[in-house]
């Protein structure tokens, strides 16, 4: 084998080498990706759930504030009610509750 033949050879050894290099390269960084994504998609998951059970949370909270609401506004018309009431029959009124 001449020098020529030589130099060739190892020219072709040091491209195979370098795409063997570059492949492994990509398919590190492939990797890395993939699990980046699918971190991300996990995270991403995990947030909306959470959300969807704040939400929920909130929702609950909001109906019982609004029964509680409706309770004292009852509550606070009724007192009205018997204010406006003439005496003579407020206190009939308190009779017969107590009564």
């Amino acid at each position: 084998m001449n020098q020529q033949e030589l130099d060739i050879t190892l020219a072709r050894e040091s491209e195979a080498e370098a795409k063997a290099s570059r492949k492994a390269w990509q398919l590190a960084a492939s990797l890395l990706l993939t699990a980046l994504t699918l971190g991300l998609l996990i995270y991403v998951y995990r947030n909306s759930k959470k959300q969807k059970q704040m939400n929920n949370l909130l929702l609950e909270k909001n109906e019982e504030i609004n029964l509680q609401k409706i309770i004292i506004e009852e509550k606070i018309l009724n007192s009205q009610i018997v204010l406006l009431m003439p005496k003579e029959f407020n206190l009939h009124f308190y009779h017969h509750k107590i009564n």
